[in-house]
């Protein structure tokens, strides 16, 4: 998949990990200090989600691969598109290589 749509999956699947867990310590009544405030779980989720992203690269990997198989190159596709997802006939400028 695209990079950004990867990269909303992993914050989404991240961030449910998150708050289901925090749910599962609530329902038990494990009440760790600061365990509920908006920081800590921003931390959290800064934590989370980059993992969510290391284990699920594979299999983003794998996808991409197949769908080049099939006919969709979405790394060549993503060289020609603009910042607001429209397709242009020449390719990005990447002035940073």
């Amino acid at each position: 998949m695209r990079t950004g749509t990867f990269v909303v999956i992993c914050t989404l699947i991240g961030g449910g990990i998150v708050l289901l867990v925090q749910g599962l310590f609530n329902y038990f009544g494990l009440n760790l200090p600061y365990f509920d405030s908006v920081i800590f779980t921003i931390i959290k989720i800064g934590v989370v989600v980059p993992i969510v992203g290391i284990v699920l690269t594979p299999l983003n990997r794998r996808l991409k691969m197949w769908r080049k198989k099939n006919g969709r190159d979405i790394d060549d596709e993503e060289r020609y598109e603009t910042e607001s997802g429209f397709i242009k006939l020449t390719p990005n400028n990447d002035k940073n290589d």
